[in-house]
Formats: C-alpha cells, sequence, structure tokens
C-alpha cells in the first residue's frame, strides 16, 4: 500500500559529495559479531549536531531520541524547575505543527508513544513509531527544538502538571533522601538546587497562592514564558544535542544521512556550549562545615533501615576505558564467601548490600555503598561500619603503597576484562528500539564515537594501581565519608543506638518535609574490634565462568520435526499423567545466542493453601537464597541469573544464562533447594536463627509499607484484593501472623519448622510419620541453544530431586491445575457500580486516588482486540482531557486489565486533594459519555485507519531476544491455552478487516472472513455500549483511595461505610451513585466475595488445548 511522503522543509540532497560537505568524517563504532544492525556515527557541518544512526534489518518499528546536555543544575537561580518545565512545554506545539497536541496525536495515531525525562545535566525525549511514519515524526520532532510555540494558554496547565508530580513523590524516600543530599551541598554549588519544582519556584510563591488575584497570576505566567523561551535559546542548541536514530530496512544509511542533515541542519547552536564550566572546578562542600565526617539520622516514610554512605570521588566518566571505580565496586559488592555481606548475614545484621559510582556530574561524582540493615544490625551500626572499613583496608593492603609491587590478585583483573567482553560480545537486544536509542544518545555524551556501543562492557586498560589507591586512601577515608543511618525507631530513640543526643542538632528539609538529626562521627565508629578481620578476604576466581559458545544443531533424527514446526514454537516432549510431568522444549539459536532460559511452575497446594503456607513458602525461599548466595552471585557475574517466585498456585522456577554452565547452575539450584541442611555447631544454628529472625523483619516491615505506597498504587492493589480469589491481604492475613509474640508454646515460624517446610516442598520428605505426601505437578519450558536430549537429561534430573507426584485420585494434570488456578470475580451488573472505600494509612499523604474498573467478560480473541483498541482510541483525549485540561492529576491512564481469563478497562487517576476522588468519578464519567458521542461514533473509517495498522504492526513485530520470546512462550503455557502463534491468529484477523476496510457495503454472514468494515464498526460500536459502559458481560467498581485525615471527626468512623458516605456528603454535598459500598477490610471484602459470582478460568474452558506433541510429530 502506497503512503504519501511527508513535507519536508527543502529538497533532499541529490549529490554524495554535496551531502559529504554537510557531514563531518564517518566513524563506524565497534559492535558486536552478532549484531546484525549497522552503525554510523557522525557531525553536522552545520552545527555540530551528534548523531548516530541505527539500521536495523530485523526491526519492525522506528525510534528516535534526543539528547540534549542541560538539566535542572542550568536552573535559574530564582527558577527552581526550569529545565523540567521546559521538557514539559517543548513538545506542546510548534510553528509548522501548531496545535498543541499535533505532536502527540501523530504518535498515538499511529500507535507509538514517547516519553520524556531530565535529569542533572541531561534532558532526554524520545518517540518509537511505526517505519511508515518515522520521516513524518522525525520533522514534527526537529520542529519542536527549531521552533517550539510555548503557547501561552499551555503555561498554566503545565506549571499545575509539574506541582502534581513534585507533590506525587512527596512522600518516596527514594526522592526525599536524594534531595537531603542535595540540600547538603555548598549553596552556591548548582547541586544544591530542588530540581522537580513547584508552582510556588516556578510562579512565585505570592502567584502560587490561592489568595492571589487574576491579574497577578496572569503577570507571572507572562514572565515565567519569557524566561522558558530565554533557557530555550541559551541551552536547546545543537552543539549540545546528540541524536540517535533507529530505523528499518526501508530506507538505506545514505538516505537517513540526507534525511537528518535536511531536518535538524537549521537547529541554531547553543548561545551557551558549555553551561558546565561554571561549577566544573568547584568543590561541591564546603570546606569548613561540610557534611564529610558527618554522621546523619534520617526519618523515613516507610519502614526502612538501612545504612547509606556517600564519598566523593572524582569523576569516573573519563577512565571508562580503565574503570577503577567499577573495579573496586565489585570487589566492595561481592557476596561470595569472604565478602563483607557474607560476614554481615552471619551475623543478622544485613540482608543485602550493593556499592558503585552514583550521581556524576561535571568535575565530582560520588562512590555509594547501600546496606540494609536488620533490626540486629542497626543496633549494631558502628561494627558494621568497622567491618566496612576492614574490608576496605584489606583490599588496601593488597595493593600497597604506590612504589610496592604488592597488587591485586592477576586473575581478579583477567574476569572483569573476560566477564566484560562475553557480555559485550554476547548481549541481547534492547527490549524495545525505544530502550535503544534513549541509552545510545545519553551514552554519545558520556563515551568516544568508537566506544558508544562497547564503553560501558569493555575493559580496554587495566585499572592503574594509582587510580585504585587514590580512591582508596584519599577520597574513600572514614572522615571522608557521609553516613546516612535512615530508620524511624532511631531518629525517634537515638539513645537507644549508642548516639548522644545532645550532640545532635535537628534538621529539616523544606522540599520533601524530610526530618533528620546531624552530628560528627566519633571516628570510634571505625575502629570496632570484631573477629571479622579474618573472615573478610578477596573474591576467589569464579567457577561459573563460561568457555564454550558453540551453537547447538539439532541431530539428524530432529531435522525433519525441526522444520515441521515452522514457525519455531515449542514442542511438547512429555506429558507423564502418572508422574505429574511436562515438558517443553524448543531448540532456538535464531538470535545467535549460546543462552538457554528454563521455566519450572511446581503446581501445589503447599504454597497458597492458607496465609502461613503462604509466609512458609516464602520463608523457605529466602533460605534457599541464603545458600545460593555465595554460588549464586558468581553465577550471576558471569551472565547467569535465576529467580524463585512463590504464586498462588505454587512456586515458578526461572532460570536463564549461558549454555556452557546452565545445566551445571541448574541442579545446583534444585539440590540446594531440597537438601536437608547439614548438621551445624552451636554458633552457626545461631546464626540462622538470627538470618531467619531478619527475613521475618524485612516482610514484617514490606508489608507494612504496602500500606505508604501512593493512592494510585493502592487503588490497583485493593482492585485486585477484591476481583481475585485466593488472594491473601498484607495487613489482615500476614501482618498478624508475623506480629504474633513468641509464647509459651515457642515461636510461630522457628528455623527447624521453615526448614522442615522447605524439604518437605521441595524434596517430597515428611516432617513426620503422620504427615500426609505433598501433591506436585511440575511443568516446564526448556527452550534456547539446548537439544531435546539435553532438555530431557536436564529435566530428568530435577524432577529426581524434586520428585512430584500426583495421586489418581486429583484426576487428570489438566483438572489438578484447575483446582489450583485463581478466578476473576463477576461484579453483578444490578450492583453496578460497586463502591470500594480504601483509607489511606499514611497521615502525611494528601492526594487521593480513584480507579474505574469496567467489566467487559471472557478474553476471545475478537473481545481481546476489540478492547485494545477502544484504549487506543481512548488513551489521548483521556489524558488530554483530564490531565492537560482539568488538571484533575498527575497520573491519568486507560489500560486493559486482564486477571484469570476476565477483562476489562480500567482507568486510574491520581489526584489533588482539591479534587476529592468522588468528584473526578463524575468528571470521567461525563468524559466516557462524551467519548462516546463525540470521539467513538463520529470517527469515520478512515481515522480508524492508522489504529488498526498500528496494532497490525504490532502484532507483526519480531522477538527482539530469547528472554521476550520465551516471556511470551510461558505466558501460554502459564494460562493453559498453549497458542504460541496468538499473534499470527490476531495479525490475520486485522489484516482481513484492513483489507475490507474500502468495502463499506454489509454482509450477513458473521465469519470474519466475511466481516464488511462497516460492520466491524457497528460490531465495535455494540461492544463498547454494552460490553464495557452496558455491564453486559460484568459489573463496574469504583476505587477511592482517601486519606484518613478527611474522614477524621467526631461522628464519622472510617470503618464503616455509612460513616465513609456522611464524610463525603459533608465535604461536597454529591451523592454517590454506587449501588453497593464496601469499605477495604477483611470481614466486608470475604463475606462480598463468598457471595459473588467467578468467571471460568481460561483452563476450565470446555475446549482442549492443541499441543504439538513429540509423538504425533514422529508420526
Amino acid at each position: 500500500m502506497a503512503t504519501a511522503q511527508p513535507s519536508l522543509p527543502a529538497a533532499l540532497p541529490r549529490k554524495a559529495g554535496e551531502l559529504r560537505n554537510q557531514l563531518t568524517s564517518l566513524i563506524w563504532p565497534r559492535k558486536p559479531d552478532i549484531d546484525e544492525r549497522s552503525y554510523c556515527y557522525f557531525r553536522l557541518a552545520t552545527n555540530d549536531l551528534r548523531v548516530l544512526l541505527v539500521r536495523d534489518p530485523e526491526a519492525d518499528r522506528a525510534a528516535a531520541s534526543m539528547s540534549v546536555g542541560i538539566g535542572h543544575l542550568q536552573d535559574p537561580d530564582d527558577r527552581a524547575g526550569l529545565a523540567h518545565f521546559c521538557e514539559h512545554m517543548c513538545f506542546l506545539g510548534s510553528e509548522k505543527y501548531p496545535d498543541e497536541g499535533a505532536y502527540h496525536e501523530h504518535i498515538a495515531r499511529h500507535g507509538g508513544h514517547a516519553n520524556a525525562f531530565t535529569s542533572l545535566e541531561e534532558t532526554n525525549y524520545a518517540f518509537e513509531i511505526g517505519p511508515e511514519q518515522l520521516l513524518d515524526t522525525l520533522d514534527r520532532f526537529a520542529q519542536c527544538f527549531l521552533h517550539p510555540r510555548f503557547h501561552e494558554a499551555a503555561v498554566g496547565r503545565e506549571v499545575q502538571a509539574v506541582d502534581a508530580e513534585y507533590r506525587m513523590n512527596r512522600q518516596s524516600d527514594v526522592h526525599r533522601l536524594f534531595q537531603l543530599l542535595k540540600a547538603l551541598a555548598d549553596p552556591a554549588h548548582p547541586f544544591h538546587k530542588f530540581g522537580t519544582g513547584s508552582q510556588e519556584t516556578l510562579l512565585g510563591s505570592d502567584a502560587a497562592s490561592r489568595e492571589s488575584n487574576e491579574a497577578d497570576l496572569v503577570m507571572q505566567q507572562q514572565k515565567l514564558r519569557e524566561m522558558l523561551q530565554r533557557f530555550h535559546r541559551q541551552y536547546y542548541g545543537a552543539d549540545l544535542m546528540c541524536l540517535c536514530v533507529s530505523f528499518t530496512a526501508s530506507q538505506t544509511m545514505e538516505q537517513m544521512q540526507s534525511t537528518i542533515q535536511e531536518l535538524f541542519g537549521r537547529v541554531p547552536r547553543a548561545l551557551d556550549a558549555t553551561p558546565a564550566i561554571a561549577y566544573a572546578d568547584k568543590p561541591l562542600f564546603r570546606p569548613d562545615s561540610g557534611p564529610q565526617g558527618q554522621l546523619l539520622v534520617v526519618e523515613p516514610v516507610k519502614a526502612l533501615r538501612e545504612m547509606r554512605l556517600m564519598f566523593a570521588i572524582p569523576p569516573q566518566r573519563c577512565q571508562y576505558r580503565s574503570k577503577p571505580a567499577n573495579c573496586l565496586a565489585h570487589l566492595l559488592g561481592h557476596e561470595a564467601r569472604g565478602s563483607l555481606l557474607a560476614a554481615l548475614k552471619e551475623r543478622g545484621w544485613a540482608t543485602a548490600l550493593s556499592a558503585g559510582p552514583a550521581h556524576e556530574i561535571t568535575g565530582q561524582a560520588f562512590f555509594e555503598v547501600e546496606i540494609a540493615l536488620t533490626e540486629r544490625g542497626l543496633h549494631h551500626w558502628q561494627c558494621v561500619l568497622s567491618m566496612l572499613n576492614a574490608y576496605l583496608a584489606m583490599v588496601s593492603a593488597a595493593l600497597g603503597d604506590a612504589d610496592d609491587p604488592c597488587d591485586l590478585p592477576r586473575f581478579i583483573y583477567e574476569e572483569l576484562k573476560t566477564l566484560g567482553e562475553i557480555h559485550f560480545r554476547y548481549q541481547e537486544r534492547e527490549s524495545s528500539p525505544f530502550q535503544a536509542v534513549v541509552e545510545l544518545s545519553s551514552a554519545l555524551r558520556l563515551y568516544a564515537p568508537d566506544d558508544v556501543l562497547a564503553g560501558p562492557y569493555l575493559y580496554f586498560d587495566r585499572p592503574t594501581k594509582q587510580d585504585l589507591c587514590n580512591l582508596l586512601l584519599i577520597h574513600m577515608r572514614p572522615e571522608k565519608a557521609i553516613t546516612f543511618l535512615i530508620s524511624k525507631e532511631m531518629y525517634q530513640q537515638p539513645e537507644d543506638f549508642e548516639l548522644n543526643s545532645s550532640v545532635l542538632r535537628h534538621g529539616h528539609e523544606p522540599w520533601y518535609d524530610t526530618n533528620y538529626v546531624m552530628g560528627p562521627l566519633p571516628s570510634s565508629a571505625w575502629q570496632k574490634r570484631g573477629t571479622w578481620n579474618a573472615e573478610l578476604h578477596l573474591p576467589l576466581p569464579n567457577p561459573f565462568l563460561p568457555r564454550c559458545f558453540t551453537l547447538k544443531t539439532p541431530a539428524e533424527d530432529d531435522q525433519a520435526n525441526l522444520a515441521a514446526s515452522k514457525p519455531l514454537q515449542p514442542r511438547c516432549l512429555l506429558w507423564d499423567e502418572d508422574q505429574g510431568q511436562i515438558l517443553h522444549h524448543c531448540l532456538d539459536t535464531s538470535f545467535r545466542q549460546p543462552r538457554i532460559q528454563a521455566f519450572f511452575q511446581l503446581y501445589t497446594d503447599m504454597a497458597y493453601a492458607s496465609p502461613e503456607h503462604a509466609l512458609l513458602t516464602k520463608l523457605a525461599i529466602c533460605l534457599i537464597e541464603d545458600d545460593l548466595m555465595p554460588s549464586a552471585y558468581d553465577a550471576e557475574l558471569a551472565g547467569m541469573s535465576y529467580t524463585i517466585t512463590p504464586t498462588a498456585y505454587g512456586v515458578l522456577i526461572g532460570l536463564c544464562g549461558f549454555s556452557d554452565s546452565f545445566a551445571r547452575f541448574t541442579e545446583h539450584v534444585f539440590c540446594t533447594a531440597a537438601c536437608a541442611i547439614r548438621q551445624v555447631d552451636e554458633g552457626s544454628a545461631a546464626a540462622r536463627e538470627l538470618l531467619l529472625d531478619a527475613h521475618l523483619d524485612r516482610l514484617r516491615r514490606a508489608y507494612e509499607n504496602m500500606a505508604l505506597q501512593k493512592p494510585y498504587q493502592q487503588v490497583l492493589y485493593h482492585a485486585r484484593v477484591l476481583l481475585q480469589v485466593p488472594h491473601w491481604h498484607a495487613h489482615w492475613d500476614y501482618l498478624p501472623l508475623l506480629d504474633d509474640q513468641p509464647s509459651d508454646k515457642g515461636r510461630r515460624f522457628p528455623w527447624e519448622r521453615v526448614d522442615a517446610f522447605r524439604r518437605s516442598f521441595f524434596a517430597g520428605e515428611l516432617a513426620s510419620p503422620a504427615d500426609s505426601s505433598r501433591e506436585m505437578v511440575v511443568e516446564a519450558l526448556i527452550h534456547g541453544n539446548v537439544t531435546r536430549r539435553e532438555a530431557e537429561t536436564l529435566f530428568q534430573r530435577c524432577m529426581a530431586i524434586l520428585k512430584p507426584c500426583k495421586t489418581p485420585a486429583s484426576g487428570s494434570l489438566r483438572a489438578f491445575q484447575r483446582r489450583l488456578g485463581g478466578h476473576q470475580l463477576r461484579i453483578p451488573s444490578k450492583l453496578s457500580p460497586l463502591a470500594l472505600w480504601v483509607p489511606l494509612r499514611n497521615a502525611a499523604e494528601l492526594n487521593c486516588g480513584l480507579g474505574c474498573y469496567f467489566q467487559t467478560g471472557l478474553r476471545t480473541l475478537e473481545s481481546d482486540l476489540f478492547l485494545e483498541l477502544v484504549v487506543n482510541l481512548l488513551q489521548k483525549p483521556l489524558f488530554h482531557e483530564l490531565r492537560t485540561v482539568q488538571q484533575l492529576g498527575y497520573v491519568v491512564s486507560g489500560f486493559v486489565y486482564r486477571l484469570h481469563g476476565a477483562q476489562g478497562l480500567f482507568v486510574v487517576i491520581q489526584s489533588a486533594e482539591r479534587h476529592p476522588p468522588w468528584q473526578v468519578a463524575q468528571r470521567l464519567e461525563r468524559f466516557l459519555c462524551d467519548f462516546t458521542t463525540a470521539e467513538l461514533k463520529a470517527l469515520s473509517p478512515a481515522a480508524f485507519m492508522p489504529f488498526l495498522k498500528a496494532m497490525l504492526e504490532k502484532r507483526e513485530e519480531r522477538d527482539r531476544n530469547l528472554a521476550e520470546r520465551g516471556a511470551r512462550w510461558w505466558t501460554e503455557i502459564e494460562r493453559g491455552t498453549y497458542t504460541y502463534d496468538r499473534m499470527q491468529q490476531e495479525a490475520q484477523y486485522l489484516r482481513r478487516v484492513l483489507d475490507r476496510a474500502g468495502s463499506l457495503e454489509l454482509v450477513q454472514a458473521d465469519a470474519v472472513s466475511n466481516t464488511g468494515f462497516a460492520q466491524f464498526l457497528t460490531r465495535l460500536q455494540q461492544f463498547w455500549d454494552l460490553d464495557v459502559l452496558g455491564r453486559r458481560q460484568g459489573g463496574s467498581l469504583r476505587v477511592y483511595a482517601v486519606p484518613t485525615c478527611w474522614a477524621e471527626s467526631a461522628d464519622t468512623s472510617e470503618q464503616h461505610p455509612g460513616g465513609m458516605a456522611a464524610m463525603r456528603e459533608q465535604l461536597c454535598g454529591l451523592e454517590e451513585p454506587a449501588l453497593q459500598t464496601l469499605v477495604a477490610e477483611a470481614v466486608a471484602i470475604r463475606a462480598w466475595q463468598t457471595r459473588a459470582d467467578r468467571y471460568p478460568s481460561e483452563r476450565e474452558r470446555d475446549e482442549e488445548p492443541a499441543l504439538l506433541l513429540e509423538s504425533e510429530n514422529n508420526s
């Protein structure tokens, strides 16, 4: 089908010589051998724009990203957040495309997406689109850098959007701690600035107040717009920009070079081409009153217990070829025996540790060490510091002085170099072209053009001893550390943790309302004596380092089977009803990767039969991960990974890695999971009890923190709690068990009980003769660089360890799996909308959340496509109207919500206190009515075409890597449908609809092959009217997440629906149209669930799955 080409600014150069004169010399960056993409780097001679083109013959999508070398460090002193505000405004119209929504509507109409972010010294804009629309979209993209409109009408709205984003994150500990670090910097250094911005910082406190008059507000908005225009002219220059464009085989490299020159060649240079020079050599902290050598005890929002040490170090970007800070991070962050973390865990003081360079800006960087402490570790925080100091001293001793011949063992450098080369050579494709261009456009300003692909991975040079010694002996000394202890209990009672409150002064960070105390850290805290020196040593050689990367070929008797299974998809090698074992396999080397991926789903009711069983399962997994930690970390460095995840129907074990060591590591994981722990002495037994206590404490705090999540997250969580059965709740089910104190009968979860459960679960051992044997079915997928015989051998070895079994009384394998499967509950249409009130437990949270869910019934091929098309049509106008125009909140999103074979439309909105969620719900209802008449029913067939084409292109996209393909296949196996060609079936449906788009006569037959386009539109509108809004296949749900402070009155109880309703009517006088109202509490929810009907799961459908069995192929 022919498509009109975009109107470009000028005719493209026709002569190669003419184009060469407009570009600098071309550079072809080093790339992995298996990477089929072509890369070309050049600069535009007209304006010095740096460009990296990526021609991807395997891609089905195109993308582009522009990295602008300015961030919020360039904000004017009196306009905090201006760079972020510019990011919001820049793409709201240009001179050539003046409409505010032209850019985003164009991308949405063609099934693409766009995003942007602002950081310390970078602002990045990116989009992804179908290849046919790339040139047109690039033109629109370029115009926003050339001639942005900065519409006056948008200024006020986008200030509100920035302010809503800031207020949404005020209760985020990540944002609070980062801003606190910045607040410690010298106020004369731009690192001190508040980067997000707010209504107050952008418009001024007087104009931002509610008492300000309209004239003052308009004047401040005009002033802000003028500052924005000056900011853009000063910094948005081509010589501060890096552009990356990824395109398909439909264009040549020469054509794209010409296009870039025409579209971006007239972007002017920046008025200030060196924005960082003013602070490049400026000290980050005041030498006389800086925070180095100080201790800060911070009060978090969530129940955190963390130690963070920040060392100011020289910038590391210029040393990317040798990576000395990464080398130290490798040593400090190691988790094998002899490591700092292993010694901390042995004493029950910590559960996790990470280390590495962070927050680098021009002239300055940090080396961060973050330790997740246990309650016991918090009380021994000085010993933790001393252990860290002992490890740093050990590394320093190994290096010796500058003139000393001592050095780290040679194999450490060789392993780092080898691992870097392996990961570069066999790096998997990014999940999307969008991700690729964002990463590469940012990388262009960090690495030399030759090294832009290899720079993050390779050790081109060995880290010099002098560089390592300088980091350790000059910059990472105890007196240079900024030490953060993040804990509510320590902040509230510092004396209980060996802190002298008389020398601590209280502080308050105003932007995020963060409280802390600060004082000098006594030098003795780094010098505690202990037995740990003998335990600490440098890492040993890695036993999992892969050596062989040969790609497997099928055996002769498998050649015909492989050819018969085109397109590539798994085959069922084993379906054993008696033993309860199912194995699917696919030899897949299409990505030229010597990797294997495997999933093992262990179906058993032991995992989720009760909240206590669910906690035992989680704790058993914790024990396994503890035992695996020393070896698993080495395996992870060598490209292996594993996960053990509890599910509602058992446990999922996932593994991925290089085929050379995959089988050995997989068996090691299963053996470790199943083996009985060897006899241990009293000291080791005590250490295990301490570690188990740490896991119990970590789980307890995690469940407590779930009540402190953002309102929109609370909406999604409680919607799932209400609709999914079974589903245990963090506060109703888990916390009462974890808060249960030890009694005369002993602890609820002693180590012996957890370990016995672990051995029963993963090895089939009985804790006592009175126990009944456990039933378990295992279904697995093994695919990648693995032959059929290798997969069968590995599977049988793992099953010999796991010992799955199923009794005849359980019925068939399918029946066993059905019994354990979850369901989505059906909301009665006569009682819709059902209202669920969720009181927010965070007293400081003033935002609220709304979730509206419209059930559309069971999933079918057609309903899946109809629902996705409706969401695609809805998303842009929903966002524009409710967020951009009405300013109801920062989070406004509509999406397809699928759960256990049923689905629907879900809209989630997080709003500020001035917009109560029931008011937002009414506005959403009005919008949906307007959308029905003004948008959906008014759309012409031609207007539908781009959306349908975009959906077709999405389904015709090829898998980008082995993990993506495996996840798609495993989803079908987990659902029990085994429809591996689902994308092809949906693409065929859409292709037939598009083929008939020109024929608008109605036909009588229902078959899709005879469906006229007009009938398709009619059926789509019926789906919207009857299934989405009309509740033909289900009901609707409203979830209100409301701050508890709204319900605090003498005659109102937050624990009673009537009280919440009274509170609502008192606040705004609106009547709730809900026919049934629930409050998120166990009794009410469970009572409703017992009366509700269930949708059948996909395993309960009448039809049996079409399995491609090995025996069928052989026959």
